[in-house]
């Protein structure tokens, strides 16, 4: 018994040196880093977890500094700013292409819807044409009072259902010749207009929404006197 007492205490003064060798040694390299102007390095723990009362040294962790940590946090912050900025600019950029698309369906449906109205207009106006000749040959014959009656009723609801849709009728006679709104069948010359007047118009023309639907076919004067001038002059 005194035998193995007696070595299991000369087993622990062996550690006792040990680890105040491994002091000394430690208190030496820290005051050459301390020295030479270098910080000293952070406590060291082994590979089993133990500190400096622990037997062995072969793992090292070195401690991050509170600067370290700041420096690190910062760089983590700006790189996520920067994705923000990034998520808020493809927001940006997807709703405006959005509005953009939104627009465009809105114009496209709409001019799908006047072409329609145009194209449905424009096959009626000849039963427009048909009704105001029924009416006008009527007229002068007492047989057809009724039969007038009913066809100018017809007529007045016909266009005033179109009137609602924009449809609307283009003036002609007495006003000057514009080409944009009118066509020219034929010019005569004539003293009791002015040149370029409309005297006579052979069919109505029509504006659907304030665009030309259909051309007035006119009749145009142009200036008697100024030709008999010009024949005169070469006399």
């Amino acid at each position: 018994m005194s035998n193995n007492s007696g070595s299991g205490n000369g087993y622990v003064e062996d550690l006792v040196t040990k680890e105040k060798e491994i002091e000394a040694i430690e208190a030496i390299e820290t005051k050459k880093e301390e020295d030479e102007g270098i910080e000293p390095r952070a406590d060291t723990v082994t590979a089993n977890g133990l500190g400096k009362e622990g037997i062995g040294r072969d793992v090292e962790i070195v401690e991050i500094s509170d600067e370290d940590r700041i420096i690190k946090l910062e760089k983590e912050l700006e790189e996520k700013k920067k994705e923000a900025e990034y998520n808020f600019d493809r927001l940006i950029r997807l709703q405006a292409e959005f509005e953009n698309y939104k627009k465009r369906i809105l114009k496209e449906r709409l001019e799908l819807r006047t072409s329609a109205n145009n194209n449905l207009i424009k096959e009626l106006l000849p039963v427009i044409d048909n009704l105001e000749r029924a009416v006008k040959s009527a007229k002068d014959d007492k047989i057809f009072d009724s039969l007038k009656e009913g066809v100018e009723m017809t007529l007045k609801q016909f266009i005033g259902v179109l009137e609602k849709v924009g449809l609307k009728e283009i003036t002609s006679i007495g006003d000057i010749f514009d080409p944009t709104r009118h066509e020219a069948l034929l010019m005569i010359e004539s003293d009791e207009h002015e040149k370029d007047t409309i005297v006579e118009e052979h069919q109505k023309g029509y504006l659907l929404n304030n665009s030309v639907l259909r051309p007035s076919k006119v009749v145009v004067a142009k200036n008697k006197n100024k030709r008999q001038k010009e024949e005169y002059k070469d006399e």
